[in-house]
């Protein structure tokens, strides 16, 4: 479906661009989607539309009621993991919030945009929750994790506590 800008109102045009494009950059920035090609017109990070895309974009958004189920696991693990560290971050965590990050960090989906950086800073959590109370175990098990899902920023973070914790 081929749209030209000048037969859109004003008014449809800003509805598309502050509802649709803006709202598809920020399922890049803030939860990791990736432009996605096979979700259906109906998902707001659908990329595979021509010409006029954000109009057509915003039209089939519109349309529907519903939001992406394949885009979910993104959507759920961003959730979570903002949850976690703001309980870390009031110094209410316990062993079980620790456990819920690491399991959180090794199932989450490998097509995670910028995986290594966003699970190294969750990762950050649970290794200084273990670094506070002189858990040496759950400090072995954090960088084990971290080699084990290649995640070279928390590595280079925290080398030389590595080096330390390798050597004991």
């Amino acid at each position: 479906m081929s749209i030209k800008s000048e037969q859109v109102e004003r008014s449809i045009k800003n509805k598309a661009m502050g509802a649709y494009y803006l709202a598809h950059e920020f399922g890049h920035t803030y939860y990791r989607i990736p432009d996605q090609y096979e979700h259906g017109g109906a998902c707001l990070m659908n990329s595979a539309y021509e010409d006029m895309a954000v109009l057509v974009g915003y039209k089939k958004l519109i349309e529907s009621d519903k939001a992406c189920q394949q885009c979910e696991p993104w959507v759920t693990l961003k959730h979570e993991i903002e949850e976690l560290k703001s309980i870390f971050k009031s110094s209410e965590a316990d062993l079980s919030h620790v456990e819920r990050m690491l399991t959180l960090i090794a199932e989450s989906p490998t097509f995670i945009l910028g995986r290594d950086y966003f699970l190294s800073l969750a990762l950050n959590f649970p290794f200084r929750y273990y670094e506070s109370i002189g858990d040496e175990l759950g400090l072995f098990y954090c960088v084990a994790l971290a080699k084990n899902n290649r995640m070279s920023h928390f590595l280079e973070w925290h080398v030389d506590k590595i080096k330390k914790i390798e050597k004991e």
